[in-house]
């Protein structure tokens, strides 16, 4: 899953910067149960879209399509709420939570607990099936048909004949958007409730093969939906296709990236020295030890939303050993460059285990880059 920085800068400037990252594309907007709510720019240019295409004389009037926006925004806010509020009774840590029209494209780390992982995963879901449920009663207790709640998913608004009053067609509108929002999130692929359900399932069975696999199932899934937007002339389902395809592909790219730090990281054994353990900078329990030099652990648990939001899967076990560094090993060697401090390693490390390779800085690139060809070189 994508993961959700942990300490978000509410600034405008740091939303729009992590340029590589485009799940972060956001502007935070508020700050509920300890974690920031952002909007992200797909919200604005689908609104945008849709305002646009209400304009043409083949399309419903704009007044309904702004019921219809309005509805569906404050059903993906209030499902997201929902699920911040469960997950902070839960003891989930606070993070960053991007909305787009289909819900969360990132969301802090599920319990580790089972029952607590499935009710906090499933709770924007069901709030999701609460709001549709009770704007189904509101428009049957408003005079509508009973048939006006069954529509064609591919043409809705062939249902509008049905109803007899403004009231009934507002309520109809609202009532559309939330059970929109609900379909859309059985789709197996992320960023969507359904995908984040099969990843977590996936991690219980081999952790490190769970970002690889839902990655690939998104990105088959991401071409279906397109495929079918094409099929049935339903350019609505385009955006959904897209964003599945782009998180897949970013999955995957963390993905080869996590796998690949352990081996940059670990020197060639050597008969020269005593063998000491080498500690895995990407356990199992989702935290980065002091480790490179198997020094004292500091405690860096973060979400797993991704983006478990999003600890590291996907990373190999620990499979070499670090011999014990010699502090003259390097005098003489005017080639060598001083090593990187241990905890400021430890440090880009952890952020890796959180955010993924593209929260990295320039800075932190290089200090990266560097302490890998160094360890190479011994």
């Amino acid at each position: 899953m994508p993961r959700a920085p942990r300490e978000p800068d509410p600034s405008l400037a740091h939303a729009l910067a992590r340029w590589d990252d485009p799940l972060t594309w956001s502007v935070p907007v508020a700050t509920f149960a300890g974690s920031r709510l952002a909007i992200h720019g797909l919200m604005a240019v689908w609104c945008l879209a849709e305002l646009a295409l209400s304009m043409s004389f083949r399309r419903i009037g704009a007044p309904f399509i702004l019921t219809a926006l309005g509805s569906l925004i404050a059903v993906v806010v209030v499902r997201e709420a929902a699920r911040l509020a469960v997950g902070r009774r839960l003891g989930v840590d606070e993070g960053y939570v991007p909305l787009w029209p289909g819900g969360a494209l990132l969301i802090p780390a599920p319990p580790r607990r089972t029952p607590h992982a499935l009710l906090y995963l499933a709770s924007a879901w069901a709030a999701n099936a609460l709001i549709a449920a009770g704007l189904a009663a509101a428009l049957l207790a408003a005079g509508a048909p009973a048939s006006s709640l069954n529509f064609d998913p591919f043409n809705p608004t062939a249902s509008l004949i049905q109803l007899s009053s403004g009231t009934q067609v507002y309520l109809w509108w609202a009532y559309l958007s939330a059970v929109a929002v609900l379909a859309v999130n059985l789709v197996p692929a992320l960023p969507l409730d359904a995908g984040r359900l099969v990843e977590w399932s996936v991690e219980q069975r081999n952790p490190h093969a769970s970002r690889r696999a839902i990655a690939v199932l998104s990105l088959l899934v991401g071409v279906g939906i397109i495929v079918l937007a094409a099929l049935v002339e339903s350019p609505r389902l385009i955006p959904v296709g897209l964003v599945c395809l782009l998180t897949g592909s970013i999955e995957l790219r963390r993905d080869d990236f996590s796998r690949s730090i352990p081996t940059a990281l670990t020197p060639p054994e050597s008969s020269d020295h005593h063998d000491v353990p080498f500690d895995d900078p990407f356990d199992d329990e989702g935290t980065a030890p002091g480790a490179v030099t198997g020094g004292p652990a500091h405690d860096t648990r973060v979400e797993r939303g991704r983006p478990r939001g999003v600890s590291s899967r996907g990373a190999p076990e620990p499979r070499a050993h670090t011999p014990p560094r010699d502090d003259d090993d390097d005098a003489g060697h005017p080639g060598h460059a001083d090593p990187a401090p241990e905890a400021r390693l430890d440090a880009i490390l952890a952020k890796i285990s959180r955010e993924g390779i593209a929260s990295l800085t320039d800075e932190e690139r290089t200090i990266l880059d560097a302490e890998s060809r160094r360890r190479r070189e011994r």
